[in-house]
């Protein structure tokens, strides 16, 4: 039953980060193509799965790829920063994140 649970929670999770990725990207691309952005619904199936045939145009391709490889990279360091914090404010190095933030600077 828990098992069931936290394998609903992970999934729900999954479903959510993956909307959270394709509606950045789409985002983005639309900032950067501004009249030329390709149909969203077509960029987020591409971003599903890059493998399979696609309407959007190579250069289209290559700007959904880079802007989700920097949403991730984002992602990424943000995870980083935040372990980093907790394994410093867990050994007494620093008591709030305005310390932590301090000694990035």
């Amino acid at each position: 039953m828990v098992t069931q649970f936290f394998d609903m929670v992970l999934l729900q999770f999954i479903q959510e980060a993956n909307e959270e990725s394709c509606d950045y990207v789409v985002r983005e691309m639309e900032d950067f193509l501004k009249t030329d952005m390709p149909d969203a619904n077509v960029v987020r199936a591409y971003l599903l799965h890059p493998k399979w045939n696609t309407r959007l145009k190579t250069k289209e391709q290559l700007i959904a790829m880079d802007k989700m490889l920097e949403f991730a990279e984002v992602s990424f360091r943000t995870s980083c920063d935040l372990f980093r914090y907790r394994m410093m404010r867990d050994a007494g190095i620093v008591r709030s994140m305005d310390e932590f933030l301090e000694l990035l600077n």
